[in-house]
């Protein structure tokens, strides 16, 4: 049996609200589409509480080993966080030196429990989990941090539509800038990209949508009228869900 306090950190807790936020379901219609972008934040945010509770170096590691490049999050000429380097650093040793720890069977067990938690996510969508997280807790500098990287993400043509959903939940549910409801706004009018689906870019549109609702209203009235003057919107269809 799990500890108490690892109860919901059940694997197939995290499956699940992975399917919710990552897969599309069969409509009555017979079409797939994602749930609701109401739905799927809140798969998000559980996700995003969820993966707090793990420690950074497993995150990282598990995310590495997949392939997953954390640059891609930040400028160049700003360094990566450097506790998340050095613990990177740390668990990617080779196991051929002496390890620095001796591990007992329960951080085996632990081990082994939140790599099979992890393995019921998307791994692509962890690093902006992490920065998410950042941007809640710590210091301004670490706020700051994974608040800047959450708005390259939402901007970066070099994501998938799938990223930038998340990235857009995560700054409609911090909410902190003025900045970040434009953002959204100039990004829910920009064509789609030439090799994406339709319907993706519809999704991902509507993520920015539904974030937007996070945001207090006249700071959204205030920022749409200054970025409508600027270009046209190209809103979802109304038919979308």
């Amino acid at each position: 049996m799990l500890p108490q306090w690892d109860v919901l950190q059940h694997p197939k807790v995290f499956e699940e609200l992975n399917l919710v936020l990552t897969h599309k379901a069969e409509q009555a219609s017979g079409e797939l589409r994602y749930d609701h972008p109401r739905v799927r934040l809140a798969a998000a945010r559980a996700l995003r509480v969820l993966l707090a509770r793990f420690p950074e170096s497993t995150l990282y590691k598990h995310t590495t080993m997949a392939g997953i490049n954390w640059t891609a999050y930040r400028p160049q000429d700003i360094p990566a966080p450097e506790d998340l380097v050095s613990a990177g650093r740390v668990v990617m040793q080779s196991t051929d030196t002496a390890p620095l720890i001796e591990e007992d069977a329960t951080l085996d067990a632990q081990h082994a429990h939140q790599t099979a938690c992890l393995n019921g996510l998307d791994a692509t969508l962890i690093p902006l989990f992490v920065f998410w997280s950042k941007g809640t807790e710590g210091n301004r500098a670490i706020q700051q941090s994974g608040h800047a990287a959450l708005r390259i993400a939402l901007e970066s043509t070099m994501l998938q539509p799938l990223e930038r959903a998340v990235a857009a939940f995560a700054l409609g549910d911090l909410a902190i800038d003025g900045d970040d409801a434009t953002l959204l706004i100039h990004f829910m009018m920009q064509p789609p990209p030439a090799a994406m689906g339709t319907d993706e870019w519809q999704a991902t549109t509507w993520a920015a949508a539904e974030a937007l609702t996070l945001f207090d209203a006249d700071l959204i009235a205030e920022n749409y009228g200054r970025s409508s003057s600027m270009m046209e919107p190209r809103l979802p269809s109304p038919t979308t869900p």
